[in-house]
């Protein structure tokens, strides 16, 4: 009996403590953290409940690279898949016309040619941009880092 009433005060006890931490007060949230939780909600939805099949990483990344381009032309998003090749070592021999770039906005802008190479013999200069390669227009939003890297 002594038990019993034991194992009842126990579960009693168990029970305030769980209505007490409930009524503490939390944390405020900051704005980026309520801003994540919408985005966060908004992807639950879309998989959860969207009529057709939705590649949620896709519409991920499309945010925040919608989202920084609202700032200023030089702040970017890198992808992992760009972020992969771009560590990738260094190994064998490459064609191109040598320069180093950068997308700014949709626009290809040459950072530095490569000493010696194509691109400084013809005078290419950083600050140069891109608005045609082989006669097509190469800039807006099909433009990206794979783009650049199969038509430079």
């Amino acid at each position: 009996m002594k038990s019993l009433k034991l194992f009842f005060l126990a579960i009693v006890c168990l029970f305030a403590m769980a209505a007490t931490a409930q009524n503490q007060p939390q944390k405020p949230q900051t704005k980026a953290q309520m801003n994540a939780q919408k985005l966060g909600t908004v992807l639950y939805l879309i998989e959860n409940f969207y009529v057709d099949t939705a590649n949620t990483d896709k519409v991920t990344e499309d945010a925040i690279v919608a989202a920084l381009k609202e700032l200023d032309p030089h702040s970017a998003y890198i992808s992992k898949k760009d972020v992969e090749k771009a560590n990738e070592p260094l190994v064998g021999s490459f064609e191109g016309i040598g320069v180093t770039f950068q997308l700014i906005r949709d626009t290809i802008t040459v950072i530095s040619p490569v000493a010696g190479g194509p691109s400084e013999k013809v005078g290419i200069m950083a600050g140069d941009q891109f608005i045609k390669i082989d006669g097509e227009e190469c800039f807006g939003k099909k433009v990206d880092n794979e783009y650049v890297q199969k038509h430079l």
